[in-house]
Formats: structure tokens, sequence, C-alpha cells
């Protein structure tokens, strides 16, 4: 029988398709209570129910109302699991909206615009006990919320969903009325969509609600915003932003020329930045939104190099300086061209009393120095210098938008647009309209290059994730000169240097060199690129994806999809659910969440072609291509939580691979059973395949990758512990240190080393030798910790729970709450049910039956996801130890 179950909000159950009511108060509290614990001890809820009768008449109106409740519903959704509990009838296939909140199903998104409040409006006037469950739960729910809220808006940012960034925004002010983080998004949002009365109105609520609860003024941040959003107010109807009004030049501009407009002394501004970076368009745009009266020029070289040209700059420019207005702007665009009489006449002007002129005045960065020590440098108490940069990936997303009203960019496409433009607002523009903006700019480049040099330039065009010069050399072996014609390059502004490679300046341009090549010059030149592949200094992961590119451009469709799986599996190695047996620091995603969630469409994409090509080809190649297919499906169901989905895919993987001798997914199969079995807490499933892993590893060919075996010794060593064998366990574990610590990348190991040492820490705790076993917990805290989230969720908490037992309460809480706070940056929540109940349970120690409460309640609502057994003891431990307090 199908039963939904809605908590957040006002309470509501549908039961086969039908919505059904209850009345009265008190059986409808019972019925929701009932239906969210699950399963409960009798005493308890009679207890908290009818707290005025004696516990055999407390129980006997607890029968009573089970009865009505079947009798008013039509349905008995409750059976006696035991004499003394009560508990869910087995024969009910429930759904719960609160379990969406802590399952990581990214395509559900009803709980998004669901109520944030726990059973909202309910409620059990004088009855204490079930106030107190009820008070308890809305607040152990709204943290929940907030997380779940916040992993949801990363994952709208990631998407560019606008709109449901515009709804998350507001739930999370909503959740935390004082969270300034959330108040600036959902502003810019709204100044982004020329929204500016609404942007300032919910910036004034808050600043309203900081003075009058908190005593407090808006963050700095907060209050700078609103002065931009508000100087850029108009007063005519709303219509898309200007796309130069950047916020931090602008607000620079707006402080410097405030105290100007407000009467004192003249002032100066020089905006410093490069050819593209838009500052012209900067100056221009805010004086004309903060004049009535400005005027612009724009110099050229030859006003530096010929004299003669100011005296006609004179006569066009006078007139203008001498019109009576009270306050005028002057933009002088490529002031590094004024020619030291300019330079004169312009000092004369900054004396002028009338009309008071504000001057703003445009360079790059490289003229400061020579600009500053000529006639000018005696202006340099007045002048402010504003540093204006090339496009952010952010501004680039914005000036799209607000230069092509309703696109709206992804962040793939916002990426692919800022790596190719470089944020150089004119080949932005070309981008978006050709309009023959970047001709002179590539004029200016491509100038006295050799023929040599553009045949490099045009070679080179396909590496689009950067290059060394000997795979420059691969490209053009018959090349001499490379290396200097590379330099010549440099200096030219056509390549720029970082870390170990080189890339195009301006990925645009480089495009557009790209497209002239002929079809088959192009993918001949991407087969090479593809081979020199082992020359890179990349990630695994990284050079996957490398080779993916160049041998798809090639037309190598089976090469490039063994290799786009290679760099999947690579990406799930990172998300595996216990300690990866090899990772990168260069592959740790930058957005775990937004990450998680593209390895997850890509896998679906590259698998549809995956599956094409297997219906219509039978061979060794395309065999091997659905063997990783099938495995890394597996493995992303299992790290997205679907668990049993997951492992069936593993199995029907193994199957194959047995078939026909494939031993290195046999060995990748073994050890995500041997996972599957830690967390269904199933020894011998643990020790059948850790037995299977380690005899395949032993016939193979692959057999004495060092990493792989640690991996399998330390898989070895858990069934040992589990059995209860610490001095074995100790063993095994000692032969896998010594394997990682000589490995010749010892730094790829360093999350495996880390679960090793956590590993010895629970056998010497076994053993009695309890100092050894701090010791080596926090060796695998130290290892990971200022590297990488993943995993220190588990070694906090096993390190809080040997400290629970063997340390100071003190320390204990202090790593457990790390714990809590990884486990929310991370979004899982392993051993957190065991975490929150002993947390709850050094609290109620303390006398903090509040918070106590509140951990109790954690555990109960994280238990549901896992059921592990010793978590459950806990969590009675804790619910015992309250019933008693």
């Amino acid at each position: 029988m199908q039963v939904q179950v809605y908590f957040m909000g006002d309470a509501r159950l549908i039961v086969a398709g039908k919505e059904l009511r209850i009345a009265k108060a008190k059986l409808r509290a019972l019925l929701f209570y009932l239906l969210h614990e699950e399963e409960v001890d009798r005493g308890e809820v009679s207890s908290i129910f009818w707290p005025g009768k004696d516990a055999l008449h407390a129980k006997a109106s607890l029968r009573n109302s089970l009865y009505e409740l079947r009798a008013l519903l039509g349905v008995d959704l409750f059976s006696a699991s035991t004499r003394e509990r009560v508990a869910l009838s087995s024969r009910l296939v429930l759904w719960r909206d609160v379990d969406l909140l802590i399952e990581r199903d990214q395509g559900d998104r009803s709980m998004e615009q669901a109520s944030s409040v726990f059973l909202d409006s309910m409620e059990l006037r004088g009855n204490e006990g079930f106030e107190l469950w009820l008070a308890t739960l809305r607040e152990a729910y709204h943290m929940i919320t907030v997380h779940y809220c916040n992993t949801r808006l990363e994952q709208a940012l990631a998407q560019g969903d606008r709109e449901r960034i515009l709804l998350l925004c507001r739930k999370l002010l909503m959740l935390e009325p004082y969270n300034e983080d959330s108040l600036r998004r959902l502003m810019q949002y709204l100044f982004e969509q020329r929204q500016h009365n609404e942007a300032l109105a919910v910036y004034e609520e808050m600043k309203k609600r900081l003075k009058e609860d908190l005593a407090v003024a808006p963050e700095s941040a907060t209050e700078q915003l609103a002065r931009f959003i508000l100087s850029r107010k108009q007063l005519g109807p709303e219509g898309p932003a200007s796309p130069f009004e950047r916020s931090g030049p602008m607000v620079a501009l707006q402080e410097a020329f405030s105290p100007f407009a407000q009467g004192a002394d003249y002032q100066s501004v020089l905006l410093l930045g490069e050819e593209g970076s838009g500052a012209a368009e900067v100056a221009r745009s805010f004086a004309q939104r903060s004049c009535d009266r400005f005027l612009h020029l724009r110099l050229e070289p030859e006003h530096l190099e010929d004299p003669a040209l100011i005296s006609s700059w004179d006569k066009e420019w006078e007139p203008e300086l001498r019109g009576g207005n009270p306050l005028e702007i002057l933009v002088i665009e490529n002031a590094q061209f004024l020619h030291v009489s300019a330079r004169r006449r312009l000092l004369a002007e900054f004396g002028s009393k009338e009309p008071r002129r504000f001057f703003i005045l445009t360079a790059p960065p490289d003229a400061l120095d020579p600009f500053l020590s000529g006639s000018l440098g005696s202006l340099v108490p007045s002048l402010r210098i504003i540093d204006v940069p090339l496009l952010s990936l952010e501004e680039v997303s914005s000036f799209v938008h607000h230069s092509l009203p309703g696109r709206r960019l992804g962040e793939e496409e916002a990426q692919s647009m800022y790596e190719k433009t470089g944020g150089n607002l004119l080949l932005l523009q070309e981008s978006l309209q050709k309009k023959g903006q970047e001709r002179e700019l590539l004029f200016r480049l491509f100038r006295s290059l050799t023929p040599k040099q553009l045949q490099l330039l045009e070679a080179t065009s396909v590496f689009d994730e950067g290059f060394t010069d000997a795979m420059a050399r691969d490209l053009l072996p018959d090349q001499e000169g490379i290396l200097a014609d590379l330099l010549t390059l440099y200096r030219r502004g056509l390549l720029e240097e970082r870390g170990e490679l080189l890339f195009a300046r301006y990925e645009v341009l480089r495009q557009r060199i790209y497209e002239t090549l002929p079809g088959f010059y192009r993918r001949s030149l991407h087969e090479l690129a593809a081979r020199s592949a082992m020359k890179l200094p990349l990630s695994a992961r990284s050079m996957a994806r490398y080779e993916a590119y160049h041998w798809n451009l090639a037309g190598k469709k089976r090469l490039a999809l063994a290799a786009f799986l290679r760099e999947l599996e690579a990406a799930l190695d990172f998300y595996d659910p216990l300690f990866p047996a090899k990772v990168s620091l260069e592959d740790v995603p930058k957005e775990f969440h937004q990450d998680q969630i593209l390895v997850a469409q890509r896998l679906e994409a590259i698998g549809r072609e995956v599956l094409t090509l297997n219906a219509s080809a039978e061979d060794q190649e395309v065999r091997s291509l659905y063997l990783t297919l099938e495995y890394l499906r597996g493995r992303s169901l299992i790290a997205g939580g679907n668990r049993e989905e997951g492992i069936e895919h593993i199995a029907r993987m193994m199957q194959e691979a047995s078939h026909h001798g494939d031993s290195l997914r046999l060995f990748q199969g073994a050890v995500e059973y041997v996972h599957y079995g830690i967390q269904k807490e199933d020894p011998e499933l643990m020790g059948r395949y850790t037995t299977f892993a380690r005899e395949v590893l032993e016939k193979a060919s692959w057999g004495a990758d060092v990493f792989l075996r640690a991996e399998v010794l330390r898989l070895e060593a858990l069934f040992q512990e589990t059995l209860g064998r610490h001095k074995e366990s100790l063993a095994v574990l000692a032969r896998a240190v010594r394997l990682l610590e000589d490995a010749p990348s010892r730094s790829l190991g360093f999350l495996s080393l880390a679960g090793i040492k956590n590993y010895k820490g629970r056998a010497l705790e076994g053993l009695g030798q309890y100092e050894k076993a701090r010791a080596a917990y926090e060796e695998s805290i130290a290892l990971v910790e200022g590297k990488v989230h993943k995993c220190l969720d588990i070694l906090y908490a096993d390190y809080g729970r040997f400290l629970w037992r063997f340390g100071t309460p003190e320390d204990a809480i202090s790593a457990l709450e790390r714990a809590i706070e990884e486990y929310a940056i991370l979004g899982t929540h392993w051993k957190r049910p065991a975490t929150e109940a002993i947390l709850g349970l050094l609290m109620l120690k303390e006398g903090d039956v509040k918070s106590a409460r509140a951990h109790l309640v954690n555990a109960q609502i994280y238990h549901k996801a896992d059921r592990r057994k010793h978590e459950e003891a806990l969590i009675e431990e804790l619910n015992a130890a309250l019933s008693t307090s």
C-alpha cells in the first residue's frame, strides 16, 4: 500500500492516492508523530501524549487511540512489532517529503518550493512533551533545510538557472534573516534584472532588522553594493542595465566623484586598464549618468609624436572648455599620448575655478610610471588611481545578459566564452555581434611575423588547454628554431605562460586561426597532439580529458570514448565513499557538488554513445568500452546515494568481465562489493570479495600497481578488524604503509594512507594501546587537513568517538563538532547518526539537555538513510538517557 506523508508545511497524509484527514487535534498529532518516528516504545509515546496518567492507563489510551485512527482512516497503518513497541505496518510503501532533504536526488526540486517549517500550524496546547518534540524537530529540519537550499543554490548557479537562484536566495533569507551573503546575492540578482527599487527595499529591510534586533549596521560589502545600486537607479522605466556598469570600478568612481559633486576641491581619476578592459567605456558610462555635461577626447599615438596636432586639438576643445556650465566631467581616453605641451595645458585647466571640472583619464597599466614622472606628477596628491581589470567570469555572463536581453548563460557556456575572450571586452563584443572590432587588434598582433612564426601559430592553435615547446616540435618536426619563434610570439602578446604551459593570449583569436585551417590538416594535427599527451605535466583526469578532446577531433571515435570514460573514472575515484586509492590534488574539484552533478550528466551522455556503438559492433574494443560504462554507472549511482541500484550494475559488469576475461574490471567490481559489505555490515561479504580481489590482483599483469595493492591490503586489514583480529590487522596495515611510502608518486596515495592510519588507530584501540591509537588518528587527519575536505568527515568522526571513550569530553566535542561541519560541506552522512548520538550524550553529561535532544533528533533522521545496527544502539542509549534525565 502506497503511503505519502508531507511533514513540511501543513501536515498531509495520502493513502493509495486519496488524502485522509483527522479533525481531532490530539489524534492528528499522534498520527504524524508515529509516521515520523516509524517505530517507537509504547511507554515513550504514552508518556508524551498522556502525561497525567499512570503507565498502565496511558498505554490503554494509546491502544484505544490506535483503534480510533484505524476506524477513521479505514486502513491500519501501524502494527505491534513487539508487545512494547509500535511500528509502521510492513505492508506500507512509505514516501516522506522530509527524506528528500537528506537524499542526493538532484532531479527532484519539490522541496525547493515547499514550506521550511516542520508540521506548520500543528500544536497540542498544554502538552509539554509533544511541544518539546515538535520544537526540537522544527529546529533540526530548519538547519537541514538551510543546508539543502545552499546545496541546491550551488546547483542552480552551476546551471545558470536564474529563476531558481531567485527562489532559493529568498528562501535562504527567510530561513536565516540575518545572513548578508544571501542578501547580497539577492540584491545582485535584482539589480541585474533592473529591479532597483526591490533590491534597495530588501536592503533597507535587512538594515532595519539588524538595527532593531542586533543593534548593528550591515556589513561594509552590503552597504557598498547598496550605494552602487542607488547610484545606478534611474527615474524612468526600468530596463536592461548598461553593460558597462561594472560594480567595482563604478563604486570607486562614485566614491571619488561624490565629494566633488558636493563642493569639494577639484578631483581627478586615472583609470588603468589594458586594451579591451573597457576602462574608457566605464568612464563614459559613468560620466553620462553622473553629469548633465561631459566632454570626451580620444587620443592616438600621433598626438604624442606630432606636437603640431596639439594646436588643432586646442581649437576643437577650447570652445567646449570655455562653456559656462558650473559642473563638467572631462573624459580623456589614452592619456599616455598627451604631449608635454598638452600636459601643461591640462595643468592650467585643473586650476580653473569656473566651470568646476572632474577629470577622468584612462591609460594602460604600463604607462603609469612614465605618465606620472612627467608634468602630471605634481597632480599625484589629487589624482586617484583605479585599476580596471579585464572582465571576470561573472562580468562576462552579466555583460551578455545585458547586451542581449533574454540571453542567460549557464556556467559551462559562460566559462567557455570567458576562456575564449580572456575577459577582453572588444573580443567579447565581437563574439556577440560581428562588427570587425578584432581586426585592429589582429593587425597589431600579427604584423611583422615571419611565415615560420605564422605556421607555428597555426599549428599550435589546436591546443586549447596549453602546450609545451616539445609538443610544438611534435607538430612541426622539420621546423628549426621553434623555441626562438615561441619566444617572439610570447613577447608579442600572442602567447602567455601559465605554470609550465603556454596558452594563446586570447582564446577567440586562437579559435579564429584554427577555423581557417583545412579539415585534413586539423585532423592530422589533433592526432599528433593526442599522441604527444604524455609530454604534458597533467594529472590522470586532466590527461584523459586532453586525450579525449584530441582523439574526438581527429575522428578517432573509439579512442575518444575510451578517454572520456577514463576521465569520468578519475572523477569518480574522488567520490568513493571511503578512501580513494589514488587521487591527485589537481583533480580535486573546486565546487564539490557542482562537479558531481556535471560528472553524472556527462556519464549519461557518453553512455548513450557507447550503447549505440555496442549495439552496432561486436569486438574486444567495444566490449571493453561497455564494461567500463557499466562499472562507472554503478559507481556513479553508489556515489549519488542509490546503493542497491548501483551494486546491480556492478554485478552485471562482473558477469560480463568474467565471461570476457577482463581481470581489471573484475578486480574493481570486487572492491565495490567490499565497500558494499562494509556499508551493509556484512563481514562474510567483505571477506569473500577481499580474498577474490587479492587473487585477481596476484594473477594480473597490472598487479604491480602499488596503489591497488595497498588498497587490497587496507580492505583486508579492515576485514580482520571487523572479526576482532587486531594484531593481524596491524601486520597487514604495516605492509600497506611500506608500499605507499616507497611509491614513486607518494602524493597520489595520501587519502589511501590516511585511511590506513585511521584503521591503524582502530586496531591499536582494540589492543588497548590508547596513546598510540590517538597518535595514529591524529596522523590520519594531518595527512588530509588543509588539502581537501574529502574523508575529513569520517576521520574526525572516528577520532571523536575514540576521544569520547578514552580522552577528555572537551576534545571529543571539538572533534565531533568538526565532523559535523565536514558533513555539511560534503553533503554526506556516513557515520553521522553515531556522531550525532555521541555528541548528544556528551552534551547531556554537560547538562545541556536542549542540545542533547537536538542531536538525538538529527541522529534519528540520518539513521533512516543507513540503519546501521551499532548506530541504532547509540541512539537508543541517548534516548534512554534523555528519558531519565
